[in-house]
């Protein structure tokens, strides 16, 4: 129920914790006005207020996509109200809107609206440059120009062979530069059909606003008449135009003999290309457009003398082919459209023109930058035998159709979003079977929300069926470098792919690369842990076509065409890949979807060097993608939607940094709006912390033919498995399907992941009766180089010429300095060995540094030797950086060196915190006491400990507000001092629910700032298209922050009225410390305590820290979060370990009233490692090492119950259930890398050969039988054993460390070796008593021994002999003994002896007397 109160009173009131938006169950008002002390009412600041009001934009221009059953609604409103860009089509819940924001408030009569967003600027990737010092390759007529070498390496011309196939029946969309329509390599396909059947500018460079004129008299039109042309949007941002609109006279104009039923007179104002080569774009070009029976012709004025008799006329180049061309500069003008009036034009729906004054409309084509041009002859160009540049030269699929649509104009390249998505919906609507997409770039985070161009393109390949092959970008060698629209979950990314062979061709001599990612080619995971890029293609110095200006532009008649790097270049080679693939489909009557045709292309590529998230699955392979797309078309086809609600990227307090804000999943998260899924992290990524245990959740759908993607129809079991042997699923089947999610848990087995770098494996999620794994989730790890917290780190590796390798390295907080250095070593004559250098990026993927400057690499250079450089990060974020290692590709050109040698050292200073978050419980309201220990490894610094706090997270002030349509409602100003550790912002509650409120905060570092609205930052992430939005910072700027609401739609309210909270969390005098100054010396440590006065039950948040007694700076911190009088939980550990082999346990975790399972995901820390729960159950895998009970001490945190503590015991048992003998003696890995290659057990004797990575360790158990005595081991590597004495059986537990293979001998006896032993010695002595007892008889008679005496000596003689002779009648011959035998041999040994000593006696006793 919503509480209306009448006036703006602040209120205390409880929340939430901080992860979460409110929840308000009851608020009560109160006669006191509760606020915080430093709350600075917005009726003071009307001055300030109206300085923002003055500097907001009065106009925006809005990308609305509404819902398919309002969109004509919404259109309509919008389309009254604003200037409806021509390009929307809001059938396909598509709309382009420029509108005053005072207009907005009509939009409340309006439901349906999905998604808004700001038109933003995308900047074209320019093709990679060379390196320095390195020439291009000639420019002269190339000999045999080896594209061709493309079409073999990826097995293009196995295809045209064995498959018969060159793309025909199959149209390319390019979305990019534009072309240029007259290129010899792009007029016809290999059976002479027209190359380009479609041109359409996206952008407005090519708009020529048009006005209807009288007829010509006596072949002239005069017109006379001023008017306003449209200059375009990035005219004056970028190109040096004054202004977006410029004063133009149209005069008189000689057309001859050209006659129409209509004439159309404009001009075409150089806009963002120089199409004459004058120096400057401030040329117009007059136009003529004549209408014949509703067929047009265009004629451009290109020598601007105000005569068009001399111009080529130009029909439709859709319907004619024509084209134009400047006769001094080469440059190619095509008409793509001509739009008069108010009409229904086909493409678009109804609307006003939108480029300034005039009667409609005409669009041209030109390539001003040669990126379209280029790629588009990758993709589908044929070579002509008279050109002789091109002659031979063929694109992957040469009978393939382009349809060119421009989106990114200019000789820049800047294009804005909107264009990009019109350009997506035309070539989709427009019979595209393939858009190639080389283009894209972003920020730091990407996590596939970025923009509105990632649903779009995830909506047009479901609902449509049309096929994206998009760049991965040139941000490359670090990881999280692929970016929007590239990161899109469904479009096919494409990485750049290099190999010695195309190199060593271009540059004359065997440069050695490896075959892999090119240096710029942009990697994965997505922030979010979706793999990325999907697969590569040659990308790195591709033959290919340029506009024939460039003919002039270069004065080279050859220049015709460019050999260009990018991902760029990659991604035509999968356009055109793409192309075959559906032509064979096409032409066989295969069934084939877009998901199906990335996974053809995923399966059937060739993995190259390094690893799943430099080069996704691997260098496409045509042929194989052919059959692999065959066999899948027998099939349905499913998709599996999976992921984690995991996420290393957390913030101090552990709240996580992606997704940016809810507002972003509520934009662009096209699974959860479309089909109402919870939002995911699409991959496991492992990065700043560690887990054990992580849950992951899929949901199965099925591709639809004509429908696209839906649930399926039932639950159906689906098996899991993995790629690699340290994910450890906790089942292999699972339930899942129709709106019921499949849900199991991952282990991960650091013991195997000890070097540090990235390992990837994947869990696969099949469903049984399909042939093909469905569906999987990548699992990236990032191990640091430091992960026992080293603060020094200094190892050497090597690496091909074009080889990179991802280091990591673990930066704590406080750390005031990261140190690296790299080193190349010289041979004995300084020459260095090797070229290498460092790029340097934080725990997001945004690099700092990127080479050396000057030199770029250290090693050989160009232009000198460098053997060492170190790069300096002062004060590095907290988190695991990237530190990526990439030797060049002309390594061995300069250095002589096939190899790059170098060593790299790190280096932390750094004051350090353990724990880094204090997490306490206290069942009722106390005094308690927290610790935490600091270390220096800084330097020497007088220091003092600082607490602050304790504030209540889950309490907060409010007040309710209100403000109108499209004005603000300034709340205030919140001054925060250097103690303020926590603030939070939100509003909630609105009266209607479906009003759409946007808080603002701007940050101030100075009073003085604040007052001239001067030096501020603006906070908008937090905005999104509902009234409940918070905003929040730990450890927040000191400084002034002004929050604002702004009314975007009240829906009818006006005034409309909501709920502001906020916190500021500070020092309130409760968290005591002892802060005498004291001198902190480097490298020690020292611990420091808190004592916190807890009065009231919630949930604190606090802070201690360590500060410079001298200077008052905040060394390092920790925050503290303490609960008091929370719920318990009732924690139960079940299950039963076996000794040497992995055991599934499982942890309850249950509410203590009631018993029932905790509905929500804990941490819970067992034995010091992370694992995470889910609805009230751990699953997690224990190998044990010993007979003993297995103890764990285990932790479950929660924000909503009272932490637990506790220890639990498990039994340990054999995993045998009688004897173990010889024949079960086995070995197996129980930790580390190691893999068993040679095992060999014969009697007595085992021998285990185990190959691992030099320099790591593992454990290999071996089974011995229960009598195994004596045992020894031995082998170089072996650094530790210990045998555990079972009931049934023997452990032996072995280190090993690997410098090579590792080879671990044992010896040992069983109780049959100590048996044969004992009988054999028994019978040894019988036999040696037995020939002595003749010899001691004959002389006791001889000394006259009485009768007595020897019958007694015979009798025991007798006994042995009858012993000895049942061994002979029941086992044979006596020397081969059974157990059996034992007691007889004994007894007739021991007989033989006492008739002996009888003899002996007597003898003695009779010769000395």
């Amino acid at each position: 129920m919503v509480v209306m109160l009448l006036s703006a009173i602040p209120m205390a009131f409880s929340a939430t914790p901080v992860a979460a938006a409110p929840t308000y169950n009851s608020i009560e008002s109160s006669d006191t006005v509760n606020t915080a002390s430093n709350f600075i009412p917005g009726d003071v600041l009307q001055k300030e207020i109206q300085k923002i009001l003055e500097s907001s934009d009065k106009t925006v221009r809005l990308i609305v996509a509404p819902d398919k059953e309002h969109a004509m609604d919404v259109y309509n409103v919008l389309k009254k109200l604003g200037k409806v860009d021509p390009i929307s089509k809001p059938e396909y819940q598509f709309i382009v809107v420029e509108m005053p924001v005072s207009k907005v408030e009509a939009l409340q009569d309006i439901p349906g609206i999905l998604h808004v967003w700001k038109d933003r600027t995308v900047k074209l990737e320019e093709p990679v440059l060379l390196e320095e010092g390195i020439e291009a390759p000639s420019k002269d007529i190339p000999v045999q120009p080896e594209m061709f070498m493309s079409i073999l390496t990826i097995n293009a011309y196995d295809a045209w062979e064995d498959y018969g196939v060159y793309g025909d029946n199959v149209t390319v969309a390019v979305l990019d530069t534009g072309v240029d329509v007259a290129h010899p390599f792009l007029q016809v396909t290999l059976d002479g059909r027209r190359k380009i059947i479609d041109i359409y500018d996206a952008s407005d460079e090519g708009i020529a606003q048009l006005f209807n004129v009288t007829a010509p008299v006596s072949g002239v039109i005069t017109v006379n008449k001023n008017v306003t042309l449209y200059m375009g949007y990035y005219s004056d941002l970028y190109y040096g135009h004054p202004s977006k609109y410029k004063n133009y006279t149209l005069t008189s104009y000689t057309v001859g003999n050209i006659t129409g039923d209509a004439y159309y007179l404009g001009a075409l104002p150089e806009r963002y290309f120089d199409m004459n080569f004058d120096g400057d774009k401030d040329d117009v070009y007059p136009v003529l457009v004549v209408e014949n029976n509703g067929t047009y012709t265009a004629y451009l004025d290109t020598d601007m003398d105000n005569d068009f008799t001399d111009e080529t006329p130009m029909g439709l180049f859709d319907d004619t082919g024509d084209y134009a061309v400047f006769n001094e500069t080469l440059v190619t003008v095509a008409l793509a459209r001509v739009h008069i009036g108010d009409m229904n034009n086909p493409e678009n729906m109804e609307f006003y023109v939108p480029y300034g004054d005039g009667d409609g409309y005409a669009m041209f084509m030109w390539d001003a930058h040669g990126h379209g041009t280029h790629v588009s002859g990758t993709i589908a160009g044929v070579g002509l035998p008279d050109d002789p540049v091109f002659y031979g030269v063929y694109g992957v699929a040469p009978n393939a159709q382009l349809m060119e649509v421009k989106v990114l104009p200019g000789e820049e390249g800047f294009g804005r979003s909107s264009w990009i998505i019109n350009g997506m919906i035309y070539a989709t609507l427009n019979g595209a079977d393939v858009i190639s997409m080389s283009l894209g770039g972003g920020g730091e985070i990407n996590d596939g929300l970025e923009n509105p161009e990632i649903f779009y393109v995830n909506l047009l390949t479901d609902q449509f069926g049309v096929t994206f092959a998009i760049a991965a970008g040139n941000e490359g060698p670090t990881t999280n470098s692929v970016h929007s629209p590239g990161d899109s979950d469904l479009a096919i990314t494409v990485g750049n792919y290099v190999d010695n062979e195309r190199e060593s061709y271009w540059y004359g001599v065997d440069l050695g690369v490896i075959a892999g990612p090119s240096m710029s080619s942009s990697r994965g995971p997505r922030d979010d842990g979706l793999l990325d890029p999907d697969v590569m293609a040659p990308g790195t110095d591709i033959f290919s076509s340029l506009p024939m200006w460039y003919t002039v532009l270069e004065g080279n008649p050859y220049y015709y065409y460019g050999i260009w790097s990018g991902t760029s270049m990659a991604t035509p080679h999968v356009s055109g890949a793409v192309a075959l693939m559906i032509s064979y489909a096409k032409a066989h009557s295969l069934n084939y979807n877009p998901i199906m045709i990335k996974r053809a292309l995923e399966m059937s590529a060739k993995p190259v060097s390094g690893t799943p998230i430099d080069q996704g699955f691997g260098l496409i392979q045509v042929d194989k993608a052919i059959a692999k797309l065959e066999e899948l078309s027998q099939e349905p086809t499913t998709y599996i939607f999976a992921g984690t609600t995991f996420t290393s990227f957390k913030n101090p307090i552990e709240e996580p940094l992606i997704p940016i804000s809810p507002a972003y999943v509520d934009f662009n998260g096209y699974f959860q709006n479309m089909f109402g899924f919870p939002y995911l992290y699409r991959g496991v990524y492992i990065r700043n912390e560690y887990p054990r245990s992580v849950p992951v959740y899929f949901y199965p759908m099925n591709y639809v033919e004509g429908y696209g993607l839906n649930y399926t129809a039932t639950e159906k079991v689906y098996k899991i498995s993995t790629s690699v042997n340290w994910i450890i699923p906790n089942t292999t089947e699972v339930v899942a399907g129709s709106l019921t999610p499949g849900k199991f848990f991952i282990n991960i087995d650091y013991s195997k992941l000890q070097e540090s770098r990235t390992y990837v494996g994947l869990i696969y999620i099949d469903d049984p009766e399909t042939s093909y794994i469905d569906g999987y989730v990548a699992v990236t790890v990032d191990i640091p180089l430091n992960k026992n917290g080293e603060t020094h780190v200094k190892f050497s590796d090597t690496e091909k010429p074009g080889e990179a390798k991802h280091y990591f390295i673990k930066i704590p907080r406080g750390t005031k300095e990261l140190r690296v250095t790299l080193r190349v070593p010289a041979d004995a004559n300084g020459v260095p060995m090797g070229r290498t250098k460092l790029v340097i990026a934080r725990p997001l993927g945004g690099v700092v540094y990127d080479g050396v400057p000057g030199y770029y690499y250290v090693g050989a250079n160009p232009a000198g030797y460098l053997y060492e450089y170190t790069w300096v990060v002062e004060n590095p974020i907290e988190g695991t950086w990237e530190i990526t290692a990439y030797s060049s590709t002309f390594t061995k050109y300069w250095s002589g060196y096939d190899t790059s040698h170098y060593e790299v050292e790190v280096s932390l200073a750094s004051i350090s915190i353990e724990p880094e978050l204090i997490r306490e419980d206290s069942a009722q309201p106390s005094n308690i006491t927290v610790q935490a220990t600091v270390s220096n490894n800084y330097g020497d610094f007088n220091a003092s400990v600082t607490g602050y706090g304790v504030g209540k997270m889950d309490q907060s002030y409010a007040m309710v507000r209100n403000v109108s349509q499209d004005e603000w409602d300034v709340i205030g100003t919140f001054e925060v001092d250097p103690t303020t550790y926590f603030i939070k912002f939100g509003i909630t509650q609105s009266e209607d629910p479906n009003a759409d409120l946007d808080l603002y905060v701007y940050y101030f570092p100075t009073y003085e700032d604040l007052l001239n609205f001067t030096n501020y930052v603006e906070y908008v992430d937090q905005i999104g298209p509902t009234s409940e939005e918070v905003f929040e910072k730990f450890m927040p700027e000191p400084g002034y922050y002004l929050v604002a609401v702004y009314g975007y739609d009240t829906v009818g309210y006006n005034p409309i009225n909501y709920i502001f909270y906020y916190q500021t969390l500070g020092d309130y005098g409760n968290v005591n410390v002892d802060d005498t100054p004291f001198t902190f010396a480097y490298g020690t440590s020292k611990t420091i305590e808190a004592n916190v006065e807890l009065n009231d039950n919630g949930t604190y948040l606090g802070v201690i820290g360590l500060i410079d007694s001298d200077t008052d700076e905040t060394l390092t911190y920790a925050p503290m979060i303490l609960q008091v009088g929370q719920p318990e939980m009732y924690v139960a550990l079940m299950g039963t370990a076996t000794i040497g082999e992995p055991s599934t346990l499982t942890l309850q975790i249950l509410d203590m009233a009631t018993l029932e399972p905790i509905q929500e995901e804990v941490k819970v820390i067992i034995n010091g490692e992370e694992y995470y729960a889910v609805d009230g159950k751990l699953k997690f895998t224990y190998t044990a090492t010993s007979l003993d009970d297995a103890v764990f001490n285990v932790r479950v945190i929660s924000d909503d119950y009272k932490d637990f503590e506790g220890q639990f015991k498990v039994p340990v048992k054999e995993p045998f259930a009688e004897f173990a003998s010889e024949n079960d003696v086995s070995a197996t890995v129980l930790s580390g890398p190691g893999e068993i290659t040679n095992f060999q057990a014969v009697h007595g004797k085992v021998s285990v050969t185990v190959s691992g990575e030099s320099g790591t360790t593992s454990i290999v158990k071996i089974t011995l039988p229960a009598d195994a005595y004596y045992i020894e081991v031995s082998g170089d590597h072996v650094v530790s054993y210990y045998i555990v004495k079972g009931q049934y059986a023997q452990y032996l537990f072995v280190t090993v460390r690997f410098a090579s293979e590792a080879t671990i001998e044992v010896t040992y006896k069983t109780s049959y070796d100590i048996m044969r032993t004992m009988y054999t010695t028994w019978y040894l002595l019988y036999n040696s008593y037995s020939r002595k007892f003749d010899e001691l008889y004959e002389k006791a008679i001889e000394l006259g021994a009485d009768n007595e005496t020897l019958e007694e000596a015979l009798m025991h003689k007798e006994l042995a002999e009858e012993n000895y002779s049942i061994i002979m009648e029941k086992y044979g011959v006596p020397l081969q003994p059974r157990i059996q035998g034992i007691p007889y041999i004994r007894r007739a040994y021991l007989h033989i002896k006492q008739a002996c000593t009888i003899l002996e006696e007597i003898i003695e006793e009779l010769e000395s007397s």
